[in-house]
């Protein structure tokens, strides 16, 4: 049995549920849900010549197409999702099965050809882009409506936070900070260094509405580690 007509004939059992029996879905809760500040949960970090990955990912979300697809790498700027907001299972694709690095590119340029009614959004650190980075000709090639957010710390994130939680070198998990929009460029991308938030809001009229492969290489403060690493490591720590 195909799995779309077991999961339909499973819902179509499911009795239906009163709304007495919604507790997380009353008028309070939507309220309270729609009046939330996001921003309200971190202290920006920003430096002169770089984001807070959290700050960037909310004017992301303000800037991009509303109608989107989302798709992300792995690494340690995965700790953007909670800030990105999404429309639907169908709209969004996170390649982090077994936490391998650089699966992005390839499933975004998929999930691009596969909905051209929508904008792909591919979300990407330096570490999993660098792996992947000949796709670039690909996308510019096939003229694939694909916009690449690179999440630059100059480092494997992730490797690099783990080493530092556990005091031990970190030098192989960091390397140059690339400047990838002239790379991208030369393929044919729009493409563009971004350190600021004032310089993302300014390339906002492109974003709305983005024609054609469009690179941003948006420099993060690599100092900002991602929730569930600290918290990971601190349940590793009670149980030694």
């Amino acid at each position: 049995m195909p799995t779309r007509t077991a999961a339909e004939q499973l819902t179509a059992a499911v009795a239906e549920r009163a709304e007495s029996d919604k507790a997380f879905h009353t008028a309070e809760n939507r309220r309270l849900l729609a009046d939330h500040d996001l921003a309200s949960e971190f202290q920006s970090a920003h430096t002169p010549r770089t984001m807070d990955p959290r700050s960037l990912a909310l004017e992301l979300d303000r800037l991009l197409p509303p109608n989107r697809n989302a798709v992300y790498d792995a690494g340690n700027f995965l700790q953007v999702i909670p800030y990105i907001s999404g429309l639907g299972p169908d709209h969004i694709k996170n390649t982090v099965d077994f936490a391998s690095v650089g699966m992005g590119f390839g499933t975004a340029l998929g999930f691009a050809c596969g909905t051209p009614d929508r904008s792909t959004v591919l979300f990407v650190g330096d570490g999993g882009f660098l792996m992947t980075l000949g796709e670039l000709e690909t996308a510019a090639r096939e003229d694939i409506a694909l916009v690449i957010v690179v999440i630059n710390d100059a480092a494997y994130g992730a490797e690099l936070h783990f080493l530092k939680m556990r005091d031990m070198p970190i030098s192989k998990s960091v390397f140059a900070d690339i400047d990838f929009a002239p790379v991208a460029q030369a393929f044919g991308f729009q493409a563009y260094t971004v350190r600021t938030l004032d310089e993302l809001r300014k390339l906002a009229p492109l974003l709305l509405i983005p024609e054609g492969p469009i690179l941003l290489d948006c420099k993060i403060n690599a100092a900002v580690a991602a929730g569930y690493h600290t918290e990971t490591f601190d349940h590793e720590r009670r149980k030694a």
